[in-house]
């Protein structure tokens, strides 16, 4: 079957071969002709299976696949499928970057903890991001959840980015573009290699880090970490 469904105004649509993750895509379903169509062909997905946990059934691989495939069509769009965890507070959205499992969950728990009805999930593992050529960057809803299923039908700016590491100390510095940047293009989701979709990736990139803070915050996962990086943001944050 295939669905359309709306990525920060971008209709696309989408082709499901199986019924089992449609349930994610329908807060995002709409009506309007689509401006480009994904599909994970059979083919596709058992070549795909190799890179999946033994086990996996088709229709999650198929789910996981179409993830790259759509952001591969809304990058000339200036919209792109991006691996963080984002969170509303006080109106603008933090974006929680590091490696699956490395506690950006975790992390956004403890924030949770700490504040509250203060604080919103967005999505909890792979949001979309819309930049603007004149330098605003909003953060949108994507079907991609992950495995927690933390994600809710809201847009909103994107405030700041936070990358993650595991550390004995908690320790939090803001870092510039010449040390952000390499992992911070590791975090845009993609497939394509073409020159086309490199240079539209690279030009949302240098958008994110004209337009919004950056920090790396070392940690040990703890509700210290948590409050070290409320208070650094709460500090920092130029005000809107």
């Amino acid at each position: 079957m295939m669905i359309t469904a709306d990525f920060a105004g971008v209709p696309v649509g989408v082709g499901l071969s199986y019924d089992s993750y449609r349930k994610f895509f329908e807060a995002q379903q709409t009506e309007a002709a689509p401006a480009a169509s994904v599909i994970v062909g059979e083919a596709d997905r058992r070549r795909a299976a190799e890179f999946y946990p033994a086990g996996s059934t088709d229709a999650y691989i198929e789910y996981m696949e179409l993830c790259r495939r759509v952001s591969d069509v809304l990058i000339p769009f200036r919209r792109t499928v991006f691996h963080g965890c984002a969170f509303l507070w006080r109106g603008r959205v933090v974006l929680l970057c590091a490696p699956s499992g490395t506690g950006k969950t975790t992390h956004y728990v403890r924030w949770k903890q700490l504040c509250g009805d203060e604080i919103q999930i967005l999505n909890g593992d792979k949001p979309v991001l819309f930049a603007r050529q004149e330098g605003d960057v909003t953060v949108h809803p994507s079907p991609w959840h992950g495995k927690e299923g933390m994600g809710q039908p809201i847009s909103a700016p994107l405030g700041g980015i936070v990358f993650l590491r595991k550390a004995a100390e908690n320790t939090i510095r803001r870092v510039g573009a010449e040390l952000s940047a390499g992992i911070l293009f590791r975090q845009f989701i993609f497939s394509s290699e073409t020159v086309e979709a490199a240079r539209g990736v690279a030009e949302m990139e240098d958008i994110l880090l004209r337009s919004v803070p950056v920090w790396e915050l070392a940690n040990r996962g703890d509700a210290a970490a948590a409050c070290l990086c409320h208070d650094t943001l709460e500090k920092e944050w130029e005000p809107k």
